[in-house]
């Protein structure tokens, strides 16, 4: 039978990471959010109750035995982000190229990615996905820059749209799932690299290589207090 602790993890356990003595209230969130790289399921719990990286940990892998969803084809990156530090969150990046294949192309073109998305979950508790953009949704700026967005809809700025540039997620009304109505995780999918690429979430090899490895092409976030201080940014979004 297929083991469910796979898929999350039980209330209590989770309430003994998140809500810890003496940590502040947006933990385990930074006001410039961290991506990591999931390796086994002891370095990703490790958001909450450990160093990015130990040698007691031993040698660490990418697999899906952990669970949380990677696998042979997929990879991810997360970022633990909260509301106390801005109910406004943009991540700037470089998009891969992929091929287009929602309009019913024919031919399926050389590319560097097979597939990229973003998707708000709620967190390790309940894993449940909020709202997911992939690559064809994405506006690609200069050189396939990216501006993704996520607030919640009454805090979602005028200029978060398609037509200024931004790709807009919704952040779930229920935060973790849990007691934290304000946190959020941001997850960053890679699919099928293609060889002569180097930069995806496949390519990193050590827990904290993350930005030296994928460069431009790991995003880096930005909170803002109110929707007024995004849309100062103007259209195009910059």
């Amino acid at each position: 039978m297929p083991d469910p602790t796979a898929l999350l993890i039980p209330q209590p356990q989770y309430d003994a990471l998140r809500h810890q003595p003496g940590v502040p209230p947006y933990f385990p969130a930074k006001p410039h959010p961290v991506w990591r790289v999931q390796y086994d399921r002891a370095h990703l719990l490790a958001l909450y109750d450990g160093p990015t990286y130990h040698p007691a940990l031993g040698d660490v892998t990418k697999s899906g035995q952990g669970g949380f969803f990677p696998n042979i084809d997929n990879q991810y990156a997360r970022a633990a982000i909260n509301r106390r530090l801005g109910p406004i969150v943009a991540f700037r990046g470089k998009l891969p190229t992929t091929p287009a294949t929602f309009a019913g192309e024919r031919y399926m073109r050389p590319a560097q990615m097979r597939y990229v998305s973003f998707c708000m979950n709620e967190s390790v508790l309940t894993t449940r996905v909020m709202d997911c953009v992939y690559d064809e949704q994405i506006p690609p700026h200069r050189d396939r820059r990216y501006v993704i967005v996520t607030s919640r809809p009454q805090d979602r700025p005028s200029n978060a749209t398609a037509r200024c540039g931004v790709a807009w997620l919704a952040w779930s009304p229920r935060g973790d799932g849990g007691r934290d109505h304000d946190f959020g995780w941001m997850q960053l999918r890679d699919m099928l690299p293609s060889p002569s690429f180097h930069h995806a979430i496949q390519d990193a090899r050590l827990p904290g290589d993350e930005r030296k490895v994928m460069g431009p092409y790991l995003p880096t976030g930005t909170c803002y207090q109110s929707k007024r201080a995004f849309e100062r940014l103007g259209c195009p979004v910059r």
